[in-house]
């Protein structure tokens, strides 16, 4: 924010006439802001990582549950056929 902004933002500020020290302590507050946010960004990130990750794990053991469940019914279906001669779908 350039300095002319920081007067419109903060008129409280300006009125005490405390101009540059007053402009200063904001842009040290916005900075530590700033860093406050890249602290929950970088957590934020990690976290959808760790989502993802679960996510992805989730997906390969429903497919490998899906895979096992075809094969046991396509098992059930041969067992039914050599039992019974024709099984209906």
């Amino acid at each position: 924010i350039a300095d002319h902004e920081d007067q419109d933002m903060f008129p409280m500020l300006a009125k005490r006439r405390t101009g540059p020290l007053a402009i200063q302590a904001q842009r040290n507050c916005r900075k530590a802001r700033a860093q406050e946010l890249e602290v929950m960004r970088d957590n934020l990130a990690q976290e959808l990582q760790s989502v993802q990750k679960e996510r992805r794990e989730a997906a390969r053991e429903l497919c490998q549950s899906c895979v096992a469940e075809a094969e046991a019914v396509d098992e059930l279906q041969k067992a039914l056929t050599a039992a019974f001669g024709m099984v209906i779908d």
